[in-house]
Parts: structure tokens; sequence; C-alpha cells
């Protein structure tokens, strides 16, 4: 029984090989350059993302707006009663 040997033709594996190379690297080489132009899509500043963002404005805007109230009692000198009253007062 004679061993057929198997000859490779060049005509069809060189392209084979060129074509499978260039699919493995065109597909890395297009991941990296999206990594390079945004590397962290998901911040927004140096630290922190959209939402983390928002949390942070709207407990500022909250703790002003509770503040602003409480100087507005001051000015308009409502924050205690007063002390004109006959009548012990714990103030």
């Amino acid at each position: 029984m004679r061993h057929r040997r198997l000859s490779f033709q060049p005509v069809f594996v060189v392209p084979a090989i060129v074509a499978v190379g260039s699919l493995v690297l065109g597909g890395c080489a297009n991941k990296a350059q999206q990594f390079r132009s945004n590397p962290t899509p998901e911040i927004d500043s140096v630290s922190q993302t959209h939402e983390e963002i928002d949390n942070r404005l709207t407990v500022t805007n909250d703790t002003n707006a509770r503040m602003i109230n409480r100087d507005i009692g001051y000015v308009l000198m409502l924050d205690r009663p007063s002390r004109l009253t006959p009548h012990p007062s714990g103030w």
C-alpha cells in the first residue's frame, strides 16, 4: 500500500494565511483605536460617572435650598419666639 503524499499548493495557502492574519490584526487594531480614543467611556469627569455627578449636584442643591429657608427665617426673625413674652421661654 502506497501512501499518497499531500502537496500544499501555495496558490490557496498563502492567500488564506494573509486573509486570516488581516482579519485578526484588523479586529485588534480597531478595538485598540477605540480604547485609545476614549479609555474610560463611562467617566464624565476625572473620577465620576454622569450619574454620580447628577447625584452630587442634587444633594448640593437640596442642601442649599434648606439653608436658604433657614437664613430667611433668621432674617425675618422667625427662628425663635419673641422675648417680649411675660412667660419664661426655653430660648
